[in-house]
């Protein structure tokens, strides 16, 4: 078999794949042991409502030929009780950006601030290993925040189902991304569950027109935040 008919048929491949619906599931699990964590709050929170609850609940990604909706599945809130714990963003295959909802109360600019998929700065090594009969590769990236100093990140993703999409807000590499963390001790582990495919669900990706980069944004509600600390 030649190189060129191997390329179509990997091109058919793709262009299948990305015709497809899904509904891909991701568990989650703290990444760090919550004692080392200095807010009391946080600490309290983690230890008292985030461990006994999480495993009841879920990371939902939807996937649609336009792009992805990433949701919680399950009632558990954030810190502060206010919303579900994981907060709901979009991804744009046209854009090749990953779309979040913002807060505009110190922020006015837009409803949304993104990350463009090259912004990661993924690394792809030759690090591999199976997971669910999947062979996978590790990639790191990293994203620049706010004091200019890059924060890190892993994830394991399979070229076998070559969709850019992943759980949370990772995104960006050549095929699924079956698990993500951060570097830094913070956030969670994400880990795949289950792959369910022609599952469908309505939604609307933002307005292009109303958002923000993400580096702008942090510049803004970093500056903001510093006035209030002078009041």
């Amino acid at each position: 078999m030649n190189k060129k008919f191997l390329l179509i048929i990997l091109l058919l491949n793709c262009f299948y794949v990305f015709s497809q619906s899904y509904k891909i599931s991701y568990a989650f699990s703290l990444v760090s042991d919550p004692d080392s964590i200095k807010n009391q709050q946080q600490k309290n929170y983690y230890k008292t409502i985030f461990i006994p609850e999480h495993q009841n609940n879920l990371g939902v990604l939807w996937i649609t030929p336009e792009g992805t909706m990433f949701e919680q599945e399950g009632t558990l809130k954030n810190v502060y009780g206010t919303a579900p714990f994981i907060t709901s963003r979009f991804t744009s295959k046209k854009d090749q950006r990953i779309y979040l909802k913002k807060n505009k109360n110190l922020v006015k600019q837009g409803s949304y601030y993104y990350r463009n998929f090259i912004d990661y700065n993924w690394l792809i090594t030759t690090e591999q290993k199976s997971i669910d009969g999947f062979t996978c590769y590790k990639a790191v990236g990293s994203l620049k925040s706010v004091n200019g100093n890059p924060y890190y990140m892993e994830a394991w993703f399979s070229p076998e189902i070559p969709i850019p999409y992943g759980p949370e807000d990772y995104a960006g590499l050549p095929g699924l991304i079956f698990e993500a963390y951060r570097l830094n001790g913070l956030g969670v582990h994400w880990k795949l569950k289950s792959i369910e495919k022609n599952k469908t669900k309505v939604f609307n990706l933002p307005d292009p027109d109303d958002v923000i980069h993400y580096e702008s944004f942090d510049k803004i509600f970093f500056d903001e935040m510093e006035k209030l600390k002078r009041l």
